[in-house]
C-alpha cells in the first residue's frame, strides 16, 4: 500500500515530523529525487536539482538513509528509460519544490505519470511536490504566479486539496473558500512546520495544519 507524505521543507527531520515519519523510513531504503520543478534551463536547473538533492541529505541522514542510497532523476542528464528503472528500483520518491504545471508537463513527456501513480512505495514530495500528488489542486497567487488556477495533478489523492506554505494571509483564505466554494471540496492548509500523511484511507497530520471542510450537509468530510 502506497504512503503519501505531503510536505513545505527538505527538513522533514525536525522535531514535529520525525516522531511520525520514524516508522515509516527505514535505514535499508533506497531515494530516487524528481527534480521535474524547476522553471530555467540546463545550467540553472543542474544547480537547483544539485542543491534540492543536497539539502535533502541530512534530513535522509536522519532517518540512517546515507547519501549513497539517493541518486537523483535529472531532466537533461537522464532519459525516460533510465528514469523508469530509477523510479521502478525506488523504496522512495521524492519530488521537490518549484512549479508544479511544468514538473507535470515533464513527467507526461516522459509518460512517468502512470509508472508513479502505480507506485506502491512511499511518495514524498515538498510544497510543488506535495501538490502534485492531488489530483485537482489549486494554485494560490504568489511570486511566481499571478493568478489563482486549477491544475491537475497524478491520480493519488481526491478527497481534498493542499494550501502549501499557509501563513493565514487573506489572499490564501479567499483560495481556499473559493475551492470550498467551486469544488466542494475540503482544503488542508499546512504551515511550513506542518505535513499530511496519507496511507489507504487513512489521514494524519505532523507539526501545524488547519483544516477547512465545508459546511455541514454538504458531503465532503476527511476521514
Amino acid at each position: 500500500m502506497r504512503t503519501n507524505v505531503l510536505l513545505n521543507t527538505y527538513a522533514f527531520h525536525e522535531p514535529w515530523a520525525q516522531s511520525a515519519l520514524t516508522g515509516i523510513l527505514h535505514p535499508t531504503m533506497r531515494v530516487t529525487v524528481v527534480a521535474f520543478s524547476f522553471n530555467a534551463g540546463m545550467d540553472e536547473m543542474q544547480a537547483a536539482s544539485e542543491g534540492h538533492r543536497r539539502d535533502l541529505l541530512p534530513a535522509f541522514a536522519a532517518y540512517g538513509i546515507p547519501q549513497a542510497q539517493i541518486e537523483l532523476v535529472n531532466w537533461f542528464l537522464d532519459t525516460p528509460e533510465t528514469a523508469r528503472k530509477k523510479i521502478r528500483n525506488s523504496d522512495v520518491l521524492f519530488f521537490t519544490g518549484g512549479w508544479p504545471d511544468h514538473m507535470m508537463y515533464r513527467l507526461h513527456r516522459w509518460g512517468l505519470v502512470e509508472l508513479i501513480e502505480s507506485f506502491n512505495g512511499i511518495v514524498m514530495g515538498c510544497s510543488a511536490g506535495a501538490m502534485v500528488q492531488v489530483q485537482d489542486y489549486h494554485i494560490t497567487p504568489d511570486a511566481d504566479y499571478s493568478d489563482f488556477g486549477y491544475y491537475h495533478g497524478m491520480k493519488m489523492l481526491d478527497r481534498f486539496d493542499i494550501e502549501v506554505h499557509y501563513k493565514e494571509t487573506e489572499l490564501q483564505h479567499r483560495s481556499i473558500h473559493r475551492v470550498l466554494r467551486e469544488k466542494k471540496r475540503p482544503v488542508i492548509a499546512v504551515y511550513n512546520d506542518g505535513g499530511v500523511i496519507v496511507r489507504g484511507d487513512q489521514i494524519s497530520t505532523m507539526g501545524r495544519v488547519r483544516l477547512f471542510l465545508l459546511p455541514e450537509g454538504e458531503h465532503a468530510h476527511l476521514v
